[in-house]
Parts: C-alpha cells; structure tokens; sequence
C-alpha cells in the first residue's frame, strides 16, 4: 500500500512540477517577447532621435546657405530657403522635446540647443537687415559672421553631446536586445527539455500503475466470479438443504401425532409434555424451513418488473391481514401512493412483512397505531444513508408504528437473517423477515433503514429510485 501511495504521489508530484515548468515557459517567453518588443521600439526610438539630431544640423546649415546667397547676391529668392528653415526647425525641436521627455539630461540640452538656435537666427536675421538695408560696413559683417559661427560651433556642440548621449543608449539597447535574442530561446530549450523528461517520467509512472491496475482489476474480476459462484453453490445447497429437510420433519410430527393418537393412555403428563414441546419445535423448524425456502426463492428468482399501483397493493397486504388487524384493533393509515415499476409479489411481501412486524411488536394494551407515508426526495436529502447518485429521486415510504420500538445501536443486526432482539417465546417469528424486506429493496436498486426508541415506537424508512417510475 505504501509502495502505491508513493508511486501516486510521485506521479502527481511530476505532472505538478511539469505544469510549473510548462507556466515557467508561458510567462518566460511572453516575458522577453514583451522584453524584445519594447528593447527594439526603444532602438528605433534612439535611431529617430539621432536622425533628428541630424536633420537639424542639416537644416541649420541650409539657413546658413540661404543667408550668404542672399549677402552675396542681394536676391530675396534665398530668403525664402531661410524662411522655410526656421518653421522646420521649430517642428524638429518640438518632435526631439516629445522623443526625449523622459530623458531630463537630454531635455536639458535641447533646451539650450533651443535657445541657441533662436540666437544664431537673431544674429542671421539682424545681418540680412543690414544688409538690404545697405547700413552695414564690412568690419561689421565679419565681426557678425564670426559671432554667428561661435554661436554655431556652440549648437553643434549641444548637438554632438546629445547625440552621443543617444548613442550611448543605443549602444546599450542593442546589447540588451541582443542578449534578449540569444538567451530567450536557449531558456526556452532547457525549460522544454525538463518539461518533456517530466513528461516521459509521468507517461512511464502512469502506465506502470494502470498496468497493476489492470492486472488488480482482473484478479478482482475473478474473486467475484469465484464468489458468484461460491453464492451459487451456497443459494443451491440451502434451498435443497431445506428442501430435503422438510421430509424427516414431517415425519416427526406425524409419529408425534400418532403416539398421541394410539398411546395417550399409557402416557403420563410428563410424556405428553415432552411430546408437545417436541411437536412444537418440529412446527417451529418447519416454520422456518418455509422461511428459508421462501429467502432462496426470492434470491434465485427473475425479477419482472412491471407498472404497479402501490395503492391497490397495500389494500390487497391490508386485506390479507385483516383478521389479525381486528384482533389488535390496529389503526392503519395509508397516504396516496404512487405507480412505480416493481416485481408486484415482492412489494406485497415488503409491506406485509413491515406491517406484520408492526402489529406483532405492539405494546400491550395498547392499540396498534400504523402509518404509510410517502414523497418524492432527491438523493443529497437522504440522511444517513448516502446513493451512488445524489441527484437522482427517489421515491421515499415511511411506514411508522407505536410499538415496543427497539435501540438502534441494533439497527444493523435487524435485517440480518436468523438475527432477533427479542426471545422466541415473548413473541413468535423466524428472524427472517426483515432480512427478506432488505433482500426485496436491494433487488430494487433501493435502500432500506430504520429510527426507532425502546418504547416510542418504530419507523421503517424505504427508498426505491424513481426511474423505476413510468
């Protein structure tokens, strides 16, 4: 039992650890897909910062070209290449403060890259003033070309910090990236190697328990043959037993009626006291051998069922019983039953046998008080008792009287057969009855129990599923 438990256990404990590696997998690779998505938007993010960067140097420079046409040439048609130049810039340095508005370093510097570029265009646009205007001297436009291009060298400065600063960052992206991109499907491997050996190991585990449960299985099946069989052989062996039985009885009573009969003169009381006792048991042993043929009877008979009206029957059990009913002056009670599928002669003999029992374990003097009650209950309402099916109905019988009542830590001894609580000369019986009702329901796939108190009488509670039902 150990040795099983410990396969069951580990069996469970693989297939637990492989569910972990599998999910271990599931969040891993999703983890550095959802890590190389965002590494790689990063990249693409610090490429377009770099190349606007660029662009602004490049349209810096068109200005720049724009403005010395103009100084040169006096031709307005350059101004417009500066013009257009400054309304790009703005969208550029509006997109780069956007691209790196959580880099504070990077904000910083585009903040004074703002600022220098809004002076280097300042100085261009006080120069070009000058010059259409024709109030410049040349000492003056070279000192103002030098300033501009300290101004410039100052933004190219920003310019070249900020771009290694991004690329820095790519650096480290593309490192991280590619780290992603080596290591994930290597962790992907391993993980699914371990997944598939736990895998193998519980297949392996699992087969070898279903294998013993197979070999488990059909020695079972052949116990139960084995036991059919020695049931059999029991069931045959009683009813010819019981049945070859009948003969010598009978011929003790006989020779005991004949002595009687022909010597009663010779005999004295002693005598004739002995031979009643003798013809009393051998009524006694005849009584139950019947009951021991009608037990073997019932167990080796087909069950037919057929739709049966439970209300006809119990008037047909009632009626049969009528003489000893008056004689107790019984009260009986008996609610609306309904139509079931039933073998009819075995439901006559259930009830009989409980309402028998009911009228012989009365109280003295005190009337018999009997009660059918019926209702339809689902399985997980049955107490104490517990279906294969706890959704399926059942119809439920509750035969209850007034009588003597009995304790029930007996209450599994009462339908054992041959088993009585009660001495045979207090009252009459074989001990055979109520072992007969729970062979009756068990042949109707029911279930059979009692609640009862010394003194406080007894209720028999009887549940036959109601699929037996049309």
């Amino acid at each position: 039992m150990n040795v099983k438990l410990s396969y069951y256990s580990l069996a469970r404990i693989t297939l637990f650890l492989t569910l972990i590696l599998l999910a271990i997998i599931s969040i891993l690779s999703y983890q550095k897909i959802y890590d190389l998505i965002n590494f790689d938007k990063k990249v693409i993010h610090t490429r377009e910062v770099l190349y606007k960067f660029e662009r602004v140097v490049s349209i810096l420079k068109e200005a720049e070209s724009g403005q010395r046409g103009f100084l040169l040439s006096g031709d307005s048609l350059f101004l417009q290449t500066f013009n257009n130049s400054k309304l790009k810039l703005d969208s550029l340095i509006k997109d780069l403060k956007l691209l790196t508005i959580d880099n504070l370093v990077q904000t910083h510097k585009i903040d004074t890259l703002t600022m220098l570029i809004q002076k280097r265009y300042e100085l261009m646009n006080i120069l070009i003033h000058l010059v259409s205007t024709n109030n410049i001297k040349n000492e003056d436009m070279i000192l103002s070309l030098r300033i501009g291009k300290n101004v410039m060298d100052q933004i190219s400065g920003v310019i070249e910090r900020s771009q290694k600063e991004e690329e820095d960052l790519l650096f480290i992206r593309n490192k991280v990236k590619d780290s992603i991109t080596t290591l994930t499907p290597f962790y992907i491997l391993l993980f699914t190697f371990f997944s598939l050996i736990l895998i193998l190991v519980s297949y392996f585990i699992l087969i070898r328990e279903f294998k013993k449960k197979i070999i488990v299985q059909k020695d079972l099946e052949n116990k139960i043959e084995e036991l059919n069989r020695s049931n059999n052989e029991l069931e045959q062996f009683a009813y010819v037993a019981s049945h070859d039985l009948q003969e010598p009885l009978r011929k003790i009573r006989s020779f005991g009626d004949r002595l009687v009969y022909k010597h009663s003169d010779l005999l004295d009381e002693d005598g004739k006291f002995n031979i009643q006792k003798m013809q009393d048991a051998a009524i006694r042993m005849q009584k139950l051998i019947d009951d021991l043929l009608g037990f073997s009877r019932l167990v080796r008979s087909e069950n037919k069922f057929e739709l049966t009206n439970l209300n006809e029957l119990v008037a047909s059990v009632l009626n049969d019983m009528d003489e000893i009913i008056k004689s107790k002056k019984a009260k009986i009670k008996v609610e609306k039953l309904p139509l079931i599928f039933s073998v009819p002669s075995q439901m006559h003999q259930l009830f009989q046998n409980i309402i028998n029992n009911a009228l012989k374990f009365s109280r003295k003097e005190v009337p018999p008080e009997i009660t059918i009650h019926y209702a339809i209950v689902k399985g997980n309402e049955i107490k104490d008792i517990k279906p294969s099916n706890l959704n399926e109905y059942f119809h439920r019988f509750i035969i209850s009287d007034n009588g003597i009542g009995f304790d029930e830590q007996y209450l599994d001894r009462i339908f054992i057969i041959f088993q009585r609580l009660h001495g045979k000369m207090e009252y009459g019986g074989t001990g055979i009855g109520l072992a007969v009702s729970k062979k009756i329901v068990l042949n109707h796939a029911g279930y059979i129990t009692a609640k009862s108190r010394p003194d406080s009488g007894s209720s028999f509670y009887i549940y036959i599923p109601e699929n037996l039902k049309i």
